[in-house]
């Protein structure tokens, strides 16, 4: 997921950018834009940035061969003979049809004793054994995850305890491998499903192309709300800030100037009434 993350991570921090510095762009053009300029516009942009991005997504998985390699790891314990087997088989032919025991799967001495009777347990015991672990790759699948390497481990371990518990059945490792070999081959292609799935559903572009619409609704959002913020800051400026500011400054200004009148050289012109009358008049007669 840390993968997957980091690259839906880079994407979407670029159109993410590029729709901020579209925003920023249009901000100094003060004319307003109906919504199919805007719409227009964003859609330039948009092919602009995935023609310019590589989209290289998450890399594909040979689940067989990771599987298989699991398998191999999980019976090298027991024996040459099984791994010279193993290099026979291609594990895609596997698990395609229902698991029979056959012969090969019985030691010689139950064949000739309880040979129908243990033939039908041990096949019992297979049938349940891959029915739980159909269950099993079915609970991975649903979770709609990428495949990991402890998915087969953990059939692989269900498989080896059911064996353990049952051994007294009297089967070999030929049947061990035979019914790895089937349990391993349907798990892996539900695996290589559930991976090609994850693959094309978390695909860079396409998570991006589910998002555009949500990027061009916040771009004609983020457009519209700078240009109606740089309006309302205009009116306020005009219609309120400005005549705010003037009347404060001319009431300051009427108070000094009424403070230097009063003492100033000339304070005594304006000490009184009469005086201030004398004086206007003496100005206008000279």
């Amino acid at each position: 997921m840390d993968e997957l993350d980091k690259i839906k991570k880079t994407h979407t921090e670029m159109m993410e950018q590029k729709v901020l510095n579209l925003v920023e762009e249009f901000k100094k053009d003060k004319s307003p834009k109906s919504d199919e300029e805007l719409e227009k516009i964003f859609e330039g942009i948009w092919q602009q940035t995935l023609n310019e991005q590589s989209f290289e997504g998450l890399h594909k998985k040979d689940i067989f061969s990771l599987v298989f390699g699991e398998l191999r790891e999980n019976l090298k314990q027991k024996g040459s003979s099984l791994q010279e087997e193993m290099n026979k088989v291609k594990l895609e032919q596997c698990g395609h049809v229902r698991f029979k025991v056959n012969e090969k799967g019985l030691f010689k001495k139950v064949k000739s004793l309880f040979y129908a009777e243990n033939t039908r347990n041990i096949q019992e015991m297979a049938d349940n054994l891959i029915m739980a672990c159909s269950q099993l790759v079915m609970e991975k699948v649903n979770k709609k995850c990428d495949y990991h390497e402890t998915y087969i481990q953990e059939i692989l371990n269900m498989t080896d305890e059911r064996l353990k518990t049952n051994k007294n059945l009297g089967f070999t490792q030929n049947f061990e491998l035979d019914l790895k070999l089937h349990i391993c081959g349907f798990a892996a292609r539900k695996f290589m499903e559930m991976h090609d799935s994850y693959i094309k559903d978390n695909d860079p572009r396409r998570c991006l192309e589910q998002f555009k619409h949500k990027y061009c609704t916040d771009f004609k959002d983020l457009f519209n709300d700078c240009d109606q913020c740089q309006r309302k800051a205009e009116a306020f400026t005009n219609l309120c800030l400005s005549p705010a500011v003037e009347a404060y400054i001319s009431n300051a200004l009427g108070t000094d100037i009424v403070d230097v009148m009063l003492q100033g050289q000339n304070a005594l012109q304006f000490s009184t009434r009469a005086f201030f009358q004398y004086s206007v008049l003496k100005q206008k007669i000279m």
